[in-house]
């Protein structure tokens, strides 16, 4: 780990959304001092929302394996998979202890199952500092990968079909949420816009030959 001041600036500014459930958590805290800003938010599925793609759920030792043996652990994975293309499973805490009484064979064969089978990567943390500690660098490698930290969007929940159907194209490369509403007023439904033609792309107010071009080769790829 690197000491104070070193690590810590550069996460400045970067924002996790949270959910209000795990705004009192130690980890927001700990995210609070590494210099990432927490916001509250209510999420439908995981506890920290990094970018559209990428989700944290965080699950205590315990909970972790009460969660298995009830059956609700891989429930409730299938979801977050559903719901996002990259979750993220933080076992957080001393599963040795946790498992006591578990046979070894049943935890990693639920662990590999979960990596394998659901698409969930799995990362074990021993306290809320280490979690934090996770989620900042992680959030970091995603704005130096994207060229900027994750655009703060609404999650799908509760939106209206009009509200979805921009979401969806200000997911797109350099598509801002005005560029969106203008695509959406020219062609009217997603489908529209994703089988435009180039010069139909082109007559769009704002939009712009090389956005246009862009376009196009990013839908018809």
């Amino acid at each position: 780990g690197g000491g104070p001041g070193g690590e810590e600036g550069e996460v400045e500014s970067l924002v996790i959304w949270v959910d209000h459930r795990e705004l009192s958590s130690p980890v927001a805290e700990h995210l609070r001092k590494l210099g990432t800003s927490p916001v509250p938010t209510t999420l439908p599925e995981g506890d920290y929302l990094l970018s559209e793609e990428v989700v944290v759920e965080r699950k205590s030792a315990a909970d972790f394996v009460s969660s298995l043996l009830d059956g609700r652990l891989f429930t409730q994975l299938k979801e977050l998979r559903r719901s996002y293309p990259k979750p993220i499973l933080v076992v957080e805490g001393d599963l040795e202890v946790a498992m006591r009484g578990v046979k070894d064979e049943a935890l990693w064969g639920a662990l590999s199952s979960i990596v394998v089978d659901l698409g969930v990567a799995v990362v074990r943390t021993l306290s809320p500092r280490e979690t934090a500690l996770f989620l900042a660098a992680t959030l970091k490698r995603m704005s130096k990968k994207k060229g900027g930290p994750p655009p703060l969007r609404r999650k799908r929940g509760g939106m209206t079909v009009e509200e979805q159907k921009r979401f969806v194209l200000e997911g797109l490369p350099h598509i801002s949420s005005s560029t969106a509403q203008k695509l959406l007023d020219e062609f009217g439904t997603l489908k529209g816009v994703f089988s435009a033609s180039l010069e139909d792309l082109k007559r769009v107010k704002g939009i712009g030959d090389k956005k246009a071009r862009d376009l196009y080769r990013l839908m018809n790829s």
